[in-house]
């Protein structure tokens, strides 16, 4: 055992003096590391606000979530505005759709002579069109029904007979 101990000594301290310095350097590390992510950090945003920049150049106005990888390093700005033009067009594409539903229901809305704003409502909270002008028609014939029930139910008034007057 006292050789065994011996051999090991040298190794022993070796692993003290190693274990040493690498505390020492642990600290410098750290704040490097540190430094690394604040930089890294702040060229994140300010990639984040290059793109936002180019979302209000390009954008027309509309507003759009960025998509992630807008925000890589790698990212392209002729890519970036590609798909911000794209994503404009589908926008304009959903706008138009959207004013021709409007417009159908609104034209559905008088044949049947029916207030047409709440229909409209469901067309701008996302209900396609069809399903709209369907339930306007099924609402139209359910008053009808009632209606009909409703003059159905109620005794009709006998007409009046003239009295003959007496001269």
């Amino acid at each position: 055992i006292q050789a065994e101990n011996s051999y090991m000594e040298p190794f022993n301290l070796l692993k003290s003096q190693i274990k040493d310095l690498m505390a020492i350097l642990e600290v410098p590390k750290n704040d490097i590391d540190a430094g690394i992510k604040e930089l890294e950090e702040a060229e994140k945003e300010a990639k984040r606000v290059h793109v936002v920049k180019l979302v209000e150049e390009h954008g027309q106005g509309y507003q759009f979530d960025l998509k992630g990888s807008w925000l890589n390093k790698t990212a392209k700005d002729a890519v970036i505005i590609d798909d911000i033009k794209d994503l404009v067009r589908q926008a304009q594409e959903a706008e138009k759709a959207l004013e021709a539903d409007i417009k159908s229901v609104e034209q559905g809305a008088r044949m049947i002579g029916a207030e047409s704003a709440p229909w409209v409502e469901l067309v701008k909270t996302g209900m396609p069109v069809n399903e709209v002008l369907d339930r306007m028609a099924e609402h139209k014939e359910k008053q009808e029904q009632e209606e009909q029930e409703k003059q159905k139910a109620e005794p009709t008034p006998e007409p009046e007979q003239e009295q003959p007057t007496l001269t």
